[in-house]
């Protein structure tokens, strides 16, 4: 950590770059044994593009062997990348509504469920703002089951006739 800690953070960045670009031209036909390593990799360097893509796919990973916290740290890190590189992710929105939808099923499966309600309050916002609407009604339904699983029947309520009355208006909103 000393030796590390003092390597410029330019050329720190660079060789995090320079292994991650090792890593993926020595292990083309296997990337996926790798994907937790390049995210790491990536993460650390000045490619911000790549960092995102690892990171997401990462959590993915993890969450599809219900290694929840660790998909939880990837998809945070990803949204948090996502966030400080706006203007060269800005065509990426509809990822991060799905990381903050996915972030907030994590938080409810752990029994997190104001946090859970926060990330899906985040995707949300983030649909809205960005005019993706077809995420909507999917996230209303996600924070009715929360407030479901809380006790608070009325607000599920409230939320589930949200989704419905959007979604009358789409075809197959729930995919």
């Amino acid at each position: 950590d000393v030796v590390y800690n003092n390597i410029p953070d330019d050329t720190r960045k660079l060789l995090h770059k320079k292994t991650a670009d090792y890593l993926v031209a020595q292990y083309q036909s296997e990337l996926e044994e790798h994907t937790n390593e390049l995210a790491y990799q990536y993460s650390n360097s000045n490619d911000i593009e790549k960092a995102f893509h690892y990171l997401v796919k990462a959590g993915d990973e993890s969450h599809k062997v219900y290694l929840l916290n660790e998909a939880h740290r990837y998809y945070t890190e990803a949204i948090a990348c996502f966030t400080n590189n706006l203007e060269r992710l800005s065509d990426s929105y509809l990822t991060l509504i799905e990381l903050q939808y996915k972030v907030g099923i994590i938080n409810q499966i752990l029994g997190k469920l104001d946090n859970a309600l926060t990330s899906l309050n985040e995707a949300l916002k983030t649909s809205k703002n960005q005019q993706i609407k077809d995420f909507i009604p999917k996230i209303y339904h996600q924070i009715s089951r929360v407030f479901s699983i809380k006790g608070d029947y009325d607000k599920a309520f409230h939320y589930i006739h949200e989704a419905i009355t959007i979604s009358s208006t789409m075809n197959n909103p729930f995919d």
